[in-house]
């Protein structure tokens, strides 16, 4: 099968990583990819490495993407079309519909969320685009909340974890077992990748010391997420790095431990961080001549396995999720210890019941996601195992704890930042102007008429 595959770039953040991995996956599964890329590539930019056959630049005005799509049609011959989610809801309806009129197989892949929107991170418009989206013959998710939202508005979802590719991760890996059932609870027909002897551990803490006591004696710590997401609280990283900073100086030791924060950062947040670093260290500067040499920011890389095969803890501060988080699956595959904080998701991956991701027995643990993709490639019916009692209540307490933190922490720091941007919008002084010039007028002719 030939499969055309619109994504907007192959840069940037996680979602442009799965994507990749899911050229590999369609790779060994016989298939061949098309890569229809909306944004050109820039010279020097990073980009994660996908296996396609041919790359295509196909604009991002609709008009013109509606030509490109016809002619490398023609030119390829391509029988399914993956969308990497939605991508631009601009032309994404029209791009939609002529692919329908095809006959071609449709298949969305949707990297949200179920708490993402309630923190405004995406376009709430696709929360109700069940007409369009009920059309496709696949949703898949990564999320089973997310998966059981639009199954329930009548969207064909499935839910599929996504991968973790350890030869990406760069770790040694000693061959790939297909369909076997290990003691523990391996899905039948599920893929294993087996790796290095030693399984990352997963430590729950709930608070800033109990994570400073499970860190102390680590000297390359990583922190990995959106250094500007809210969600990920890296300031929480900056307050248990500083405390253990200052108790290893309190405690007279001269080799200090290092933080590197992965992920996309502006120069602003570098420098807010590094900022909150050196305020919440109380120790005068003569005792850590250059503490901000003890926070690396690398920003958006595509090698994250070398990272975590330098690090000895990975950190993770999210104050919420609803799906067990790439991050932490990574480093458990890569022989890295995780520290989080503690979530209902991540007691699963604990206790080992977690069926879709988690590590057991020395393996990685990919939850069936290549006979998965064959299945929603070949238009067969999907098993919907994230439709359970048990995962709807647990994903329900979860959405209702990220509900309330949000309402406590985000909620009111981001309607602060509305108002002060209201402030100074110059839209907003004129409106606020004209208001008044009107008021002013009604005065005067109120005056006359008295």
């Amino acid at each position: 099968m030939k499969i055309a595959f619109f994504i907007r770039s192959m840069t940037n953040g996680g979602a442009e990583k799965v994507a990749a991995q899911l050229t590999r996956i369609w790779s060994r599964l016989g298939h061949q990819t098309i890569l229809l890329s909306e944004l050109p590539e820039k010279p020097g930019e990073m980009e994660y490495e996908c296996e396609y056959i041919a790359r295509e630049f196909v604009g991002g005005d609709t008009k013109m993407l509606l030509g490109s799509f016809e002619s490398l049609h023609r030119q390829y011959g391509f029988d399914a079309v993956v969308f990497n989610d939605a991508i631009n809801n601009d032309w994404f309806r029209s791009v939609f519909d002529k692919v329908k009129s095809l006959g071609l197989r449709t298949v969305i892949v949707n990297h949200h969320t179920a708490n993402n929107w309630m923190y405004g991170c995406c376009n709430t418009r696709e929360l109700f685009m069940d007409d369009i989206f009920a059309q496709a013959d696949a949703m898949v998710c990564v999320d089973r909340m997310w998966a059981l939202w639009w199954k329930y508005r009548g969207v064909k979802a499935v839910f599929v974890q996504n991968p973790v590719s350890v030869e990406e991760l760069g770790v040694e890996s000693g061959g790939v077992v297909s369909g076997g059932v290990e003691s523990g609870g391996v899905e039948s027909g599920g893929v294993e990748e087996c790796k290095r002897e030693r399984v990352g551990a997963l430590s729950l803490v709930r608070s800033v010391d109990e994570a400073v006591e499970k860190l102390r004696g680590k000297k390359r710590i990583v922190w990995i997420g959106r250094l500007g997401d809210a969600l990920k609280r890296p300031e929480v990283a900056i307050e248990v790095f500083s405390k253990l900073v200052w108790e290893l100086v309190s405690g007279g030791v001269e080799e200090l431990p290092t933080l590197t924060m992965l992920g996309t950062c502006s120069k602003a947040t570098e420098k807010r961080l590094r900022k909150l670093f050196t305020t919440l260290l109380s120790h005068p500067p003569s005792l850590i001549p250059h503490p901000s040499a003890l926070l690396s920011f690398p920003g958006f890389v595509t090698n994250v396995g070398e990272y975590l095969a330098k690090a000895d803890a990975h950190l993770f501060t999210s104050a919420t999720e609803v799906t067990v988080p790439q991050v932490v699956l990574e480093a458990q595959a890569a022989g890295v210890e995780t520290v989080a904080f503690d979530m209902p998701v991540l007691r699963g991956v604990v206790s080992g019941g977690v069926r879709s991701g988690g590590v057991r027995s020395g393996r990685v643990r990919s939850g069936g996601i290549e006979e998965k993709w064959r299945k929603v490639l070949a238009g067969e019916d999907v098993e919907c195992d994230f439709d359970t009692p048990e995962v709807r209540q647990n994903l329900m307490d979860e959405l209702h704890r990220s509900q309330q933190w949000f309402a406590t922490y985000h909620l009111p720091e981001l309607m602060a930042f509305r108002r002060m941007k209201m402030r100074i919008s110059p839209r907003y002084l004129l409106r606020r102007l004209l208001e008044k010039i009107v008021f002013s007028a009604r005065i005067v002719k109120s005056t006359k008429t008295l």
